[in-house]
Parts: structure tokens; C-alpha cells; sequence
């Protein structure tokens, strides 16, 4: 599956991943390591164009889920809005944090 990053209004494709679920837990583990870097934020957004106990009963969201309960983070997880569902299709996954520790090429 693709990531793609949007960074100061401009999206642009980071890397290209074999599996939904692979590519998924890339990006948790991505928000354990923000979170330990410190967020400008203590929240973590996510949407799914699809059923959110799918996310949930993955490992990966397990273990951000402890990473950030003990870190104080709050994680915020909701369906997928329909107009971005129409745009990126069912199954697409969002996730979105606060930090100056990354730049574009991060």
C-alpha cells in the first residue's frame, strides 16, 4: 500500500508497502517514536473508510494504544468522513500528529 505524506499543504507518496496491515503498523510504530520524541500536541488522529474495530484489534493499535495511555496521548480514532472515503477509497486509513521533529523528507 502507499503512504503518502501531506506536509505544509503539499502530499507527495514516502514510501510503498506490501500489506494493509504491515503498512498500518509502520505508522504506529511511527507514533510511539513521535510520541517519545514529544508531541507539540498530546493527540493522535486516525480515520478508516471501514469498520474501526479493525484498526482497534490490531496489535500495532494496541501497542500505541499502551505507548500513549502512558505517556498521557490521547488517540482519536473515527469512520472515515464520506467525502474522504470517496477520494481515497474503502479501506483507506488516515493518520495524523503534531511535531517539529519531522520535516518533509522525514
Amino acid at each position: 500500500k502507499p503512504v503518502v505524506k501531506a506536509y505544509q499543504g503539499d502530499t507527495f507518496p514516502v514510501k510503498k508497502i506490501q500489506g494493509f496491515e504491515t503498512a498500518v503498523n509502520s505508522l504506529f510504530e511511527l507514533g510511539r517514536e513521535q510520541i517519545d520524541n514529544g508531541l507539540l500536541s498530546k493527540t493522535i488522529c486516525m480515520s478508516y473508510a471501514g469498520n474501526p474495530d479493525v484498526i482497534r484489534r490490531m496489535t500495532g493499535y494496541k501497542m500505541l494504544e499502551k505507548h500513549a495511555e502512558k505517556h498521557g496521548v490521547r488517540l482519536m480514532l473515527s469512520v472515515m468522513s464520506t467525502t474522504a472515503g470517496i477520494n481515497v477509497g474503502p479501506g483507506a486509513f488516515a493518520f495524523g500528529l503534531m511535531t517539529d521533529k519531522m520535516g518533509k523528507d522525514d
